[in-house]
Protein backbone atom coordinates (compact mmCIF):
# COMPACT_ATOMS: atom_id res chain seq x y z
CA UNK A 1 0.00 0.00 0.00
CA UNK A 2 2.90 2.58 0.57
CA UNK A 3 4.35 1.34 -2.69
CA UNK A 4 1.09 2.50 -4.21
CA UNK A 5 0.77 5.54 -2.76
CA UNK A 6 4.37 6.75 -3.20
CA UNK A 7 3.85 5.95 -6.71
CA UNK A 8 0.60 8.22 -6.90
CA UNK A 9 2.64 10.52 -5.27
CA UNK A 10 5.51 11.21 -7.89
CA UNK A 11 2.99 10.60 -10.15
CA UNK A 12 1.17 13.75 -9.22
CA UNK A 13 4.53 15.62 -8.99
CA UNK A 14 5.87 14.62 -12.15
CA UNK A 15 2.60 16.07 -13.71
CA UNK A 16 2.49 19.02 -12.24
CA UNK A 17 5.67 20.17 -13.27
CA UNK A 18 5.11 22.56 -16.07
CA UNK A 19 5.66 21.90 -19.28
CA UNK A 20 9.06 24.19 -20.38
CA UNK A 21 10.77 22.89 -16.88
CA UNK A 22 11.48 19.28 -18.86
CA UNK A 23 12.67 21.40 -22.71
CA UNK A 24 15.76 23.19 -23.51
CA UNK A 25 14.79 26.21 -25.40
CA UNK A 26 16.58 27.74 -28.37
CA UNK A 27 17.28 31.37 -29.62
CA UNK A 28 18.29 31.42 -33.42
CA UNK A 29 19.00 34.57 -35.08
CA UNK A 30 17.70 36.21 -38.02
CA UNK A 31 20.47 35.46 -40.08
CA UNK A 32 20.96 31.84 -38.10
CA UNK A 33 17.72 30.63 -39.39
CA UNK A 34 18.25 31.62 -42.74
CA UNK A 35 21.28 29.41 -43.18
CA UNK A 36 19.53 26.65 -41.94
CA UNK A 37 16.44 26.99 -44.82
CA UNK A 38 19.49 27.32 -47.28
CA UNK A 39 21.13 24.01 -45.96
CA UNK A 40 17.60 22.57 -46.08
CA UNK A 41 16.84 24.11 -49.71
CA UNK A 42 20.21 22.37 -50.79
CA UNK A 43 20.29 18.92 -49.07
CA UNK A 44 15.99 18.80 -50.48
CA UNK A 45 18.21 19.39 -54.17
CA UNK A 46 20.95 16.76 -53.51
CA UNK A 47 18.16 14.09 -52.21
CA UNK A 48 16.03 14.61 -55.42
CA UNK A 49 19.40 14.95 -57.55
CA UNK A 50 20.36 11.12 -55.82
CA UNK A 51 17.16 9.96 -56.00
CA UNK A 52 16.91 10.73 -59.80
CA UNK A 53 20.57 9.09 -60.13
CA UNK A 54 19.54 6.04 -58.17
CA UNK A 55 16.43 5.24 -59.82
CA UNK A 56 18.58 5.79 -63.52
CA UNK A 57 20.71 3.24 -61.83
CA UNK A 58 18.11 1.07 -60.71
CA UNK A 59 16.89 1.30 -64.12
CA UNK A 60 20.39 0.60 -66.11
CA UNK A 61 20.61 -2.09 -63.20
CA UNK A 62 17.13 -3.72 -64.50
CA UNK A 63 18.19 -3.80 -68.00
CA UNK A 64 22.07 -5.04 -67.74
CA UNK A 65 20.06 -7.75 -65.86
CA UNK A 66 17.67 -8.65 -68.35
CA UNK A 67 20.60 -8.47 -71.26
CA UNK A 68 23.07 -10.64 -69.05
CA UNK A 69 19.97 -12.93 -68.47
CA UNK A 70 19.48 -13.20 -72.45
CA UNK A 71 23.35 -13.76 -72.88
CA UNK A 72 23.37 -16.56 -70.67
CA UNK A 73 20.30 -18.17 -72.71
CA UNK A 74 22.56 -17.28 -76.32
CA UNK A 75 25.46 -19.00 -74.61
CA UNK A 76 23.21 -22.02 -73.70
CA UNK A 77 22.22 -22.63 -76.91
CA UNK A 78 25.34 -22.29 -78.47
CA UNK A 79 26.63 -24.38 -76.24
CA UNK A 80 24.18 -27.09 -77.26
CA UNK A 81 24.71 -26.55 -80.99
CA UNK A 82 28.58 -27.11 -80.68
CA UNK A 83 28.46 -30.95 -80.71
CA UNK A 84 26.30 -30.64 -83.76
CA UNK A 85 28.90 -28.39 -85.59
CA UNK A 86 31.46 -30.74 -84.69
CA UNK A 87 29.51 -33.40 -85.78
CA UNK A 88 28.95 -31.35 -89.22
CA UNK A 89 33.03 -30.58 -89.21
CA UNK A 90 33.97 -33.71 -89.02
CA UNK A 91 31.35 -35.25 -91.75
CA UNK A 92 32.29 -31.86 -93.85
CA UNK A 93 36.22 -33.22 -93.68
CA UNK A 94 35.43 -36.43 -94.46
CA UNK A 95 33.99 -35.29 -97.44
CA UNK A 96 36.69 -33.47 -98.36
CA UNK A 97 38.96 -36.03 -97.60
CA UNK A 98 36.96 -38.08 -100.06
CA UNK A 99 37.16 -35.69 -102.77
CA UNK A 100 40.58 -34.88 -102.56
CA UNK A 101 41.42 -38.72 -102.61
CA UNK A 102 39.36 -39.30 -105.66
CA UNK A 103 40.93 -35.92 -107.78
CA UNK A 104 43.91 -37.24 -107.07
CA UNK A 105 42.56 -40.38 -108.64
CA UNK A 106 41.44 -38.75 -111.35
CA UNK A 107 44.36 -36.58 -112.36
CA UNK A 108 46.75 -39.61 -111.94
CA UNK A 109 44.08 -41.10 -114.54
CA UNK A 110 44.15 -37.98 -116.30
CA UNK A 111 47.73 -37.70 -116.79
CA UNK A 112 48.07 -41.42 -118.17
CA UNK A 113 45.53 -41.09 -120.63
CA UNK A 114 47.54 -37.74 -121.31
CA UNK A 115 51.00 -39.77 -121.62
CA UNK A 116 49.31 -42.18 -123.84
CA UNK A 117 48.06 -39.64 -126.33
CA UNK A 118 51.28 -38.20 -126.63
CA UNK A 119 52.92 -41.38 -127.04
CA UNK A 120 50.37 -42.50 -129.94
CA UNK A 121 50.78 -38.43 -131.32
CA UNK A 122 54.43 -39.20 -131.63
CA UNK A 123 53.45 -42.77 -132.91
CA UNK A 124 51.44 -41.05 -135.71
CA UNK A 125 53.88 -38.44 -136.09
CA UNK A 126 56.70 -40.72 -137.19
CA UNK A 127 54.84 -43.13 -139.24
CA UNK A 128 53.12 -39.60 -141.29
CA UNK A 129 56.49 -38.39 -141.14
CA UNK A 130 57.70 -41.63 -142.33
CA UNK A 131 55.14 -42.28 -145.05
CA UNK A 132 55.98 -38.52 -146.65
CA UNK A 133 59.82 -39.14 -146.62
CA UNK A 134 58.76 -42.47 -148.35
CA UNK A 135 56.39 -40.89 -150.73
CA UNK A 136 59.09 -37.81 -151.70
CA UNK A 137 62.14 -40.32 -152.27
Amino acid sequence: MRQALRLILLAVLWLSLPAGFCSAQYALTESELTTLEANLTQLEKNNAQLTTLYERSQADLQTAQTRCKDLQTQLTQLRAQVPRADNSLTTAESGLQKAKASFEASEREHEKIESRLRTQKTAWQLVSGGLFLALIF
